[in-house]
């Protein structure tokens, strides 16, 4: 319901078959739930109860997407408030975050393009994370979106260097 959880981008499922769905701002018309834009929101999967999970830092920007690792049971949420991946546990505590590109300025967002950590997915113990470098108004064909990965630790945290995976065709 729109009414109760705003505009929702991100979704992820647990074992359980609870519902997990990010707040966002992806255009003007979304609005933020009962949780705020930092929110991620969780379903339950008997009750379909809605409960504020996490709130991640987020003033006016919203989020991107979520998935859940279910080998290291844990959550990856992108921001676009500061252009981090977070990583939850279980039980929606943040563990920690990892930057895949500038450092965050502390500026209210939206991060610049460039900067902006979209989709989050987990296989074959990598994180892949796609980065919004262009749209149809950034007005330039020197840069494209992009998809990366990094390697994951045995606790589920990125290590290492990121690797670039693809590199999407120009936008305009």
């Amino acid at each position: 319901n729109q009414n109760v959880l705003g505009s929702v981008f991100g979704l992820a499922v647990n074992e359980r078959g609870d519902i997990f769905v990010t707040s966002t701002k992806s255009w003007s018309t979304d609005w933020a739930g009962f949780g705020g834009w930092g929110a991620v929101y969780r379903l339950d999967a008997i009750t379909g109860d809605v409960t504020v999970f996490a709130t991640l830092p987020n003033t006016t920007a919203g989020l991107g997407s979520i998935t859940w690792d279910c080998d290291h049971q844990v959550f990856f949420v992108s921001n676009m408030e500061d252009g981090l991946i977070y990583r939850l546990d279980a039980s929606g505590t943040i563990l920690d975050t990892f930057d895949p590109a500038a450092a965050w300025t502390g500026a209210a967002g939206p991060v610049a393009l460039g900067d902006r950590p979209w989709a989050v997915e987990v296989h074959a113990n990598r994180l892949y994370f796609s980065m919004w470098n262009e749209n149809c108004y950034s007005g330039t064909s020197a840069v494209a979106n992009e998809i990366w990965s990094v390697e994951l630790d045995a606790s589920g945290m990125p290590v290492g260097t990121e690797v670039l995976e693809i590199s999407l065709p120009d936008f305009n």
